[in-house]
């Protein structure tokens, strides 16, 4: 913020071996930092990874599968998006990411205002309004010689 740099991050959990407590220091770090923009992922596998690999092996994929459970907004289908997570059950996953959400909410609309491109807004449609009006004037103000 000193140096009008606006500070964006995106953070995934729900790591198979990823304790309660690992990701409730990922949502403290995101609390205490001046973050301008956040977002937050669960750890979704795809074709071609070594998370697809893994989750393959558990039987939570396969190539025939229901790809609508890939979609990484976790928030579009709680219900059928892979959990990965081998120490926390679904409704534990939901409800910490809700708490994200929360908290990603309150942090996105309090800094918002903050960022360099809202902050530089006013000055852009002016100069907008100035080019346009120039280029108006010069198209209406020119005589055929």
């Amino acid at each position: 913020k000193k140096y009008n740099i606006a500070a964006n991050a995106s953070f995934v959990i729900g790591s198979p071996k990823e304790t309660k407590e690992d990701i409730l220091e990922t949502y403290n770090f995101i609390k205490n930092n001046p973050l301008s923009l956040f977002d937050i992922y669960v750890l979704t596998p795809y074709p071609g990874t070594e998370t697809w690999e893994y989750a393959r092996k558990r039987n939570l994929v396969s190539n025939d599968m229901d790809w609508s459970k890939l979609n990484v907004n976790f928030g579009k289908n709680l219900k059928q998006s892979i959990i990965l997570s081998e120490v926390l059950n679904r409704e534990e996953i939901i409800s910490i990411y809700r708490k994200f959400q929360l908290l990603r909410l309150f942090k996105n609309i309090k800094n918002v205002w903050f960022t360099p491109q809202v902050s530089d807004l006013p000055k852009m449609i002016f100069k907008m309004i100035q080019e346009r009006l120039f280029l108006f004037k010069r198209i209406f103000s020119y005589n055929k010689k």
